[in-house]
């Protein structure tokens, strides 16, 4: 911010003409007019477990022309829909393009958000405001809860194991659920999973950035049995097993990037496919960090697998044939629709 003074004497009990005004001088950078930057994100704190009261708190900073407020955004993680928090009563309001979310004053750094349910993962964010307009929101707090997180167990059909979804979604039929690592199993026959310890590291995404580190101190002794590591990942609310990246991922080992991922571009469709890893990994441990950018990061669930490489004859040896009458059984089952065939072999025609 710019400053300028004045000066004035007191001569004989009485003060003398002031001044002109100084040129102006600022400590630091020049800050111009302009909306508030991004801020940093927001803290959360329990403060009453048993109200279910949880305090969103910021802090604020200089800003030309001056803060006039802030909003704070609200959320379940895992949740499309951002909520924003009322300045004095704390409730969560939803707020649309005919009715503008109501501003926490400056210098009000903090509001208490009430209510909430226990167990369950929250996040916030804020941004802050002056004459010129709205600036934009920070990224996500850390994840905040009060009391013991809730279990969000589906029992997958496969393994017949429950799994956590944890903060992802599943809307599907209850009876199609395979559990992620299931999926992530089943991805690649081509490179199958090497049992039993074949999953090394995996992941459901919370957050836009994960970082882990990866002990691998038998590596070379996988890469002279020509096994490989790969990166795989799905959509957890899907019953398709299939791979699917979300629209930018970014993966670095070692402080070196190893494959990125790029949206899609305009009318086209891109080809996700499983990414060989094994080159950008050493003996030991490895430091490994994944940045994913999606409208909905907890869709998706990450892994890095043990594999190895498998024939089209090796796959048929291991495929179990099953009796004729079961395999006409599924024919009829898979064309009864597009080819109007009953599961007694008729056509319906001939009904």
């Amino acid at each position: 911010i710019e400053y300028e003074a004045m000066v004035s004497f007191f001569i004989n009990n009485r003060w003398c003409c002031e001044s002109a005004i100084s040129k102006p001088a600022c400590i630091g950078e020049l800050k111009l007019p302009a909306i508030p930057p991004q801020p940093k994100e927001p803290r959360l704190y329990v403060m009453d477990v048993s109200q279910g009261i949880m305090r969103v708190r910021w802090q604020y900073f200089t800003c030309v022309p001056p803060l006039t407020g802030a909003l704070v955004r609200f959320r379940a993680v895992g949740a499309r829909k951002w909520l924003f928090a009322h300045p004095t009563s704390g409730a969560l309001i939803d707020a649309s393009p005919e009715k503008e979310p109501e501003l926490i004053p400056y210098p009000q750094s903090d509001v208490n958000v009430r209510g909430l349910p226990l167990g369950i993962r929250f996040e916030a964010c804020v941004a802050f405001r002056n004459k010129l307009g709205t600036g934009p929101f920070s990224k996500e707090s850390d994840i905040g809860h009060i009391g013991m997180l809730a279990a969000r167990l589906l029992k997958c059909t496969y393994c017949f194991t429950d799994f956590d979804l944890q903060t992802a979604e599943y809307t599907r039929a209850l009876e199609n659920f395979w559990c992620p690592l299931c999926r992530i199993r089943h991805l690649d026959p081509f490179n199958a999973i090497v049992e039993q310890s074949g999953i090394l590291r995996h992941h459901m995404f919370m957050r836009p950035t994960v970082s882990f580190n990866l002990d691998l101190p038998e590596l070379k002794a996988w890469r002279k049995e020509e096994q490989s590591i790969f990166a795989r990942c799905i959509k957890v609310n899907s019953d398709i097993t299939a791979q699917v990246w979300p629209t930018k991922l970014i993966v670095v080992i070692n402080g070196a990037e190893v494959f990125r991922i790029e949206p899609p571009e305009e009318g086209h469709v891109r080809r996700d496919v499983p990414k060989d890893i094994s080159a950008g990994l050493r003996p030991g441990m490895n430091s490994v960090t994944v940045t994913i950018e999606d409208e909905h990061p907890s869709s998706y669930a990450f892994a890095i697998v043990r594999t190895q490489p498998k024939t089209a004859e090796q796959i048929a040896e291991d495929t179990t044939a099953c009796e004729e009458e079961d395999a006409l059984a599924r024919v009829r089952m898979l064309l009864k629709d597009t080819w109007g065939i009953k599961e007694n072999g008729h056509a319906e025609d001939d009904a």
